[in-house]
């Protein structure tokens, strides 16, 4: 019980020290207290021992990727931006260094691969297209129709791996 305290103690401090916002929650899990304490010390790294580039393309990646930022029907470049506190050049300039393409062209891709995972998915058997093509971040079933006519290639070639 003391060393569990004693991580615990620890992670409060590093968290305040550094600012991370992170809550400290009393558990009997020593294993949870340790994984506060690595994501406190990760944090520190990244926000204080990277340049800023690499910064901004973990702050990126989080949002995007882990919180699926993509999915949101009003995802746009100047809101991306003020979440990730950083310009929108810097974020266009992130996105297309590491990503090759630009913002909307990487949110309808992963919006696209989000709909083909819950379209294939069969505990989603009884939804509609349209109930599906709207949980995946498209604004109308219209857009969703521009994507695929835009794209109608890549569109051929996932239904022909998928299907054949």
């Amino acid at each position: 019980m003391f060393h569990i305290l004693f991580l615990q103690y620890y992670a409060s401090f590093f968290c305040f020290l550094f600012d991370t916002n992170i809550s400290i929650i009393l558990v009997h899990n020593s294993k949870s207290t340790i994984m506060t304490i690595t994501n406190c010390i990760k944090l520190f790294f990244i926000k204080y021992l990277t340049k800023k580039e690499v910064r901004n393309k973990y702050l990126f990646e989080h949002h995007f990727f882990v919180n699926r930022y993509y999915l949101n029907h009003t995802a746009n470049e100047m809101n991306m931006s003020y979440i990730l506190n950083m310009t929108c050049t810097e974020l266009n300039q992130t996105i297309s260094h590491y990503y090759d393409q630009d913002f909307k062209a990487l949110c309808d891709m992963y919006r696209f691969k989000h709909f083909w995972e819950e379209f294939t998915n069969p505990l989603n058997a009884g939804l509609s297209v349209q109930s599906i093509i709207a949980s995946c971040g498209f604004n109308s079933t219209e857009d969703f129709n521009s994507l695929i006519a835009d794209h109608k290639e890549e569109s051929r070639d996932i239904l022909k791996r998928n299907f054949s």
